[in-house]
């Protein structure tokens, strides 16, 4: 078993081509992502902590580089591309349906798509019942 930092919050974890992993964490108190990439029996490699997004998901792309979907504040989503070696590409961010939460994100043809959901309260931290959003 391996720890690799305290006070953060595992989300998703992904298998890289080379045999390593790419582990997708966020803060426990910012909510911001970590992103953390091992060699194939867990030693760390880089260790990337990156602000200006939340409540996220994340996936490997096709050129070794990395998508993060999430919020980019509270009305608004996010998708971050970093490449292989924890270094931003790009940001987009798209006006959101009220308090934006995003839930999967999956490759696709020449690029991504994510998806999540939207609640019309601010003040709750979980999703309701109400819109849904897909973002190709």
């Amino acid at each position: 078993m391996k720890v690799f930092l305290h006070q953060i919050h595992g989300v998703c974890i992904e298998s890289t081509p080379e045999g390593g992993y790419v582990v997708f964490a966020r803060g426990s108190s910012t909510g911001e992502p970590h992103i953390i990439r091992t060699d194939s029996i867990g030693t760390v490699i880089w260790n990337k902590q990156i602000g200006g997004i939340g409540r996220h998901t994340g996936t490997l792309s096709t050129d070794s580089g990395i998508f993060i979907a999430g919020t980019g504040d509270s009305s608004s989503l996010a998708l971050l591309k970093i490449d292989g070696n924890g270094n931003a590409s790009w940001t987009r961010k798209w006006r959101g349906l009220g308090r934006n939460y995003v839930n999967s994100i999956e490759h696709a043809n020449n690029g991504y798509a994510f998806t999540g959901s939207a609640s019309a309260r601010g003040s709750s931290y979980s999703p309701e019942p109400g819109n849904v959003y897909f973002i190709r």
